[in-house]
């Protein structure tokens, strides 16, 4: 899939603290994707320059309520294909390439659930 093409791709930027962590998202605060049920994997790319906050990961099946992934167990884990670690979550000014399994999901989201300085490029790219 070339980016940009279809709707297993969206790119955006977080510059601001998401105040709604479980509902909709405040203004430049997450970057979302619609995945349909139809991706078992997502991959993640962060760039930028942003400090304080991580950056987390958010699901959501009824498109209204969203819940954001926790622990390290892998299939529930942000895999970092850049380290070769697992996380709950995007530490605070980390760049690099994540994947994290999607099967069954409505949506994805990644977002500042705390305060942000600078900004934080991301892609989102569902795949099979």
């Amino acid at each position: 899939m070339q980016p940009g093409n279809g709707s297993g791709y969206k790119q955006g930027t977080i510059s601001a603290q998401n105040a709604a962590p479980a509902g909709v998202a405040t203004t430049n605060s997450a970057v979302e994707l619609d995945l349909g049920g139809a991706y078992n994997t997502v991959g993640i790319q962060v760039t930028g320059t942003y400090a304080v906050s991580a950056l987390s990961v958010q699901y959501t099946i009824n498109g209204t309520d969203w819940i954001t992934v926790a622990g390290t167990v892998v299939g529930n884990s942000i895999e970092d294909i850049t380290a070769g670690t697992a996380a709950a979550t995007i530490a605070a000014a980390a760049v690099g390439i994540r994947r994290i399994r999607s099967a069954g999901m409505g949506k994805i989201r990644v977002t500042a659930l705390g305060a942000i300085t600078g900004s934080a490029v991301v892609t989102l790219v569902g795949t099979n």
